[in-house]
């Protein structure tokens, strides 16, 4: 079963004030999908460059340690090689 794409709320002929509060709400959502789909896709891209989008509980911490490990041990590449390859930041999405 495929997932739903958001779909964003229409505004109410004559709604006036509901018009502000729909509109609100779809910048909240929009907010929300800025921040939530580039680390949804980077799961997704991660999961299967480390070969573990079929592991039901991996998470992203299990792919990020996996694709370290593989880093080192296939591409014989140092601590600091690693550190070069992979960033975090303080904001969303973090990495």
């Amino acid at each position: 079963m495929g997932k739903k794409e958001i779909e964003t709320l229409p505004e109410v002929k004559n709604g006036g004030a509901i018009n502000e509060l729909i509109k609100e709400f779809n910048d909240i959502v929009k907010e929300w999908m800025d921040i939530y789909q580039p680390i949804t896709d980077a799961r997704k891209k991660t999961l299967d460059s480390c070969d573990m989008s079929k592991k039901t509980a991996s998470t992203i911490k299990e792919a990020l340690l996996g694709l370290i490990v593989t880093m080192v041990s296939d591409l014989n590449m140092s601590k600091d090689d690693v550190l070069k390859a992979i960033s975090f930041t303080d904001e969303a999405p973090f990495i």
